[in-house]
């Protein structure tokens, strides 16, 4: 798409100040005219290979090629104003269906309806990306660090892949508005779950440790701001450090993450659901309810366990060879899958509080008859 900054031995210049004409690797572009007349044998246009040329190139007083670094402008960069990394959506479709370098250049099996509500999720939830592939990774791996940086389940749904933002509240941003689908699918009860009432319960509940998770993340981002130098950011919980101490997750290497502010609401979000979401609940169900799938919220009614109508959302569900489903979902607690920036400093347009204001009465008045 374009070169932004060039590094010459750690300087910082411009194509132009340098003499270099960029070739964008299209598939019609010419070899240079130039090369062309001087050395008509040997004139390529490197048809889908991006490179810049110097006919001129200044090498001041050494016979070497200076060493140079450019900032590239990938052809999936977002179009909003300000805005310099690309949506998760469009490059996760490109990375499969792009018929030069995609995985599976003749793919039919993307969801469209659920990539269309991935895209807008990002867009709004500001989670942008910008990654630069330049060593061999299993796809596979790809794909779960991009679902896990951007808040998003993906996975095989039947013979197509769904993508279930697990966002819970509307964000608006970059010029779209993602409002959460909150509404429960099914409200089950005791007459909905199979088991035997003599050795199994309807639902089972596994309740996580606090101190066998982390409430601290460290995100590890290629700063845009720092020259793309790998800085890490910090989320932390104070509340949960407080009181089991201060249980470290593993590092998250993010190399795809260009954006500070970007980076910080993807800790928080990984972070917030590490902490925040502890218990799991197991139950089955019969055939009859086999379209449910991951990301899909029930209520749950189990009077035993003091449930009344207690929303889920499903992790995974599993068949046995009764046809009987196996369902495993986690809780769902408010504001989990949700950023909102917390504002630094007091604001100073506002109207500092009064100190010394007469607080009035701590104690009701006593009435007498």
């Amino acid at each position: 798409g374009g070169i932004g900054k060039v590094w010459i031995n750690q300087s910082v210049s411009t194509l132009a100040a340098q003499g270099l004409s960029l070739y964008t690797g299209t598939t019609t572009q010419t070899p240079n005219a130039s090369v062309a007349s001087k050395w008509p044998s040997e004139a390529e246009s490197y048809a889908r290979t991006a490179y810049v040329l110097g006919i001129q190139l200044d090498l001041g007083s050494s016979a070497n090629v200076p060493s140079f670094n450019f900032e590239i402008t990938g052809f999936r960069a977002y179009t909003y104003a300000g805005v310099q990394d690309g949506n998760p959506a469009d490059i996760l479709y490109d990375y499969i269906t792009d018929q030069q370098f995609g995985l599976d250049p003749g793919a039919t099996y993307l969801d469209a309806a659920s990539l269309a509500t991935y895209r807008t999720y990002c867009a709004a939830q500001n989670l942008l990306i910008s990654p630069y592939i330049n060593q061999q990774e299993q796809a596979v791996s790809a794909i779960q660090r991009w679902a896990q940086l951007t808040n998003t389940w993906i996975f095989w749904s039947g013979d197509v892949v769904k993508f279930v933002p697990l966002g819970d509240d509307t964000v608006t941003a970059n010029g779209a508005t993602y409002v959460p689908n909150l509404t429960p699918t099914y409200a089950l009860t005791l007459d909905n779950f199979v088991f035997d009432a003599k050795s199994e319960d309807p639902v089972t509940v596994q309740r996580t440790d606090p101190s066998d998770g982390f409430n601290s993340v460290e995100l590890d981002i290629a700063d845009r701001t720092q020259d793309y130098n790998t800085i890490p950011l910090f989320w932390k919980d104070d509340p949960s450090i407080n009181l089991y101490g201060a249980l470290a997750g593993n590092i998250i290497s993010a190399s795809e993450v260009c954006d500070p502010a970007i980076g910080q609401t993807m800790a928080t979000l990984i972070g917030q659901r590490a902490v925040y979401i502890r218990n799991t609940y197991t139950f089955k169900l019969g055939y009859n309810f086999v379209l449910l799938e991951p990301g899909d919220i029930v209520t749950i009614t189990e009077p035993n366990l003091g449930l009344t109508n207690f929303p889920v959302r499903i992790q995974s569900v599993t068949e046995d060879d009764k046809q009987i489903l196996t369902f495993i979902a986690e809780e769902l607690p408010d504001g989990v899958g949700t950023y909102v920036a917390v504002p630094s400093g007091i604001n100073a347009a506002s109207n500092p509080p009064d100190f010394f204001a007469d607080p009035g009465d701590v104690n009701p008045p006593l009435l007498w008859e």
